[in-house]
């Protein structure tokens, strides 16, 4: 018989990866509430710097802690100094800030 001479392929070579890709942007959404909620509940400009450098911001996505202040800042009806002190500590902070 011709069909038993055909090699058989083990199960575990013919596996394919299948990669899943989020397009909802979960992640940013929840990097940005991070970032909101550490901005807001926050005593002083010193304690959010540091709470936000704590957080783990992935190289590409710094424009975001950037944009949330420029938000928050924008909310107040006047000007707070909070926000250009916190934006002030990071770009004395490092050079990825300044950018």
């Amino acid at each position: 018989d011709q069909t038993t001479s055909k090699a058989i392929v083990p199960a575990e070579t013919s596996k394919q990866v299948t990669v899943v890709q989020d397009m909802t942007e979960a992640d940013l959404v929840h990097l940005r509430r991070t970032i909101y909620l550490t901005i807001m509940s926050s005593a002083t400009f010193e304690e959010c710097a540091h709470k936000l450098a704590r957080i783990d911001i992935p190289p590409g996505r710094e424009s975001e802690l950037i944009n949330m202040l420029i938000e928050c800042c924008s909310q107040e009806r006047t000007f707070l100094r909070y926000y250009g002190l916190i934006a002030a500590r990071f770009c004395l902070l490092d050079d990825r800030w300044r950018d």
